[in-house]
Formats: structure tokens, sequence, C-alpha cells
């Protein structure tokens, strides 16, 4: 096997095993949250209740992040450039826009 096989193997096994992960986080996220409100005793205890609280706003924090990171480089603006007819002597005029 050469190295770009034995990379491709590689990542296809890390994109495999994180979609594992992922699923299996979920699937414990809902049981967790089924047993807690079909069972009076774990509904009553906090720390539950506090423990998918936790797992919750942890899955938001890379949501936080890129939205951090976006208001820091708000800064950085887009320029697109436009190439357009002119209509009275039909040259190509390019046109500069900046995203506001």
């Amino acid at each position: 096997m050469n190295s770009k096989k034995i990379g491709k193997l590689i990542q296809g096994f890390s994109k495999f095993s994180f979609t594992v992960l992922v699923m299996s986080f979920f699937i414990f996220i809902m049981i967790q949250i089924y047993s807690t409100v079909t069972s009076s005793e774990k509904l009553i205890d906090s720390s539950n209740v506090n423990a998918i609280a936790l797992l919750i706003a942890g899955m938001s924090l890379p949501g936080i992040v890129i939205q951090l990171m976006d208001i820091y480089n708000y800064k950085k603006r887009n320029t697109f450039t436009l190439t357009c007819k002119c209509p009275n002597c039909r040259q190509l005029v390019d046109m500069k826009m900046k995203e506001d």
C-alpha cells in the first residue's frame, strides 16, 4: 500500500469514528432525558437535571465560538467584483462592491 491509500484509509476511519462518537453522544443524551422525565425520583434530584443542562450547553459551544470569530473578523469586509456591459457603449465594466 502506498501512502495515499493509507491516508485515505485513516481519513475514512476517522470520519467513521467521529460519526459513531457523535451518534453515541446523542443517544446517551436521549436516554438520560427519557429516564429523567419518566422517573419521579430522578426528576426531583437536581443533579440529573443539571447534568442534562450542562451537556446541552456543551453542545452549543462550537456555535458560540463561530459567532465570536465572526464578530472578531467584522472589520474584514468582503469586496465583490461585478462585471457587466455598459448600456451605452456595450463595453465590459468592472464594478467593485463592499459588504456593509
